[in-house]
């Protein structure tokens, strides 16, 4: 029938690059209010795709690297990828780290928790970064970069996310690079 699911009956699984990056660190579950990212297929609804095509919307570009965040909670500043948080090992560094501390995310992400506590007059319990790092070692480096970066695509409060405006406005005042909108 179409429209069916297949997947269960021929035996295929999502398939999952391998992350190829250095890990020098220790997966550990994520902190509170930061879930496991996961998005499903679009062409997996049609009728809301039918109706979104009818609004406006915000669309961006799926850009190739490697899934990573950072989160504060008011105590911790966290570094995750899509499923776990990062603890580095002592004498090691891991990527996403290195590149934390070269471009100061941490002060960033607790200037935004701040932002969002005065303009959106809401407590703060967590403020959460998403993005995909990019650059040598990445996925194959399909842009080319010289160096690693992280494009930004969803600013968490509190575990939910936050709208488009907001998220442009925070990204645009905070100089956070942001994944292509189409």
């Amino acid at each position: 029938n179409i429209g069916m699911d297949l997947t269960t009956y021929l035996g295929v699984e999502k398939f999952e690059p391998p992350v190829q990056i250095k890990m020098d660190a220790k997966l550990m579950p994520l902190p509170e209010l930061v879930k496991s990212y996961d998005v499903e297929s679009f062409q997996y609804f049609v009728d809301e795709a039918d109706f979104l095509l009818q609004q406006d919307v915000y669309i961006t570009e799926k850009v190739e690297g490697v899934n990573c965040g950072f989160s504060w909670n008011g105590e911790k500043f966290t570094v995750f990828q899509r499923n776990n948080a990062i603890e580095e090992i002592e004498n090691k560094t891991h990527n996403f780290w290195e590149w934390a501390r070269k471009n100061n995310i941490e002060e960033t992400i607790k200037s935004i928790a701040n932002w969002f506590e005065v303009h959106g007059k809401e407590r703060v319990r967590t403020i959460t970064l998403r993005g995909e790092w990019l650059g040598p070692g990445s996925q194959g480096n399909y842009y080319g970069l010289k160096e690693n970066t992280v494009m930004f695509f969803e600013i968490e409060v509190n575990g939910m996310p936050v709208d488009a405006f907001k998220f442009i406005e925070v990204c645009q005042q905070f100089k956070l690079e942001t994944v292509p909108v189409l």
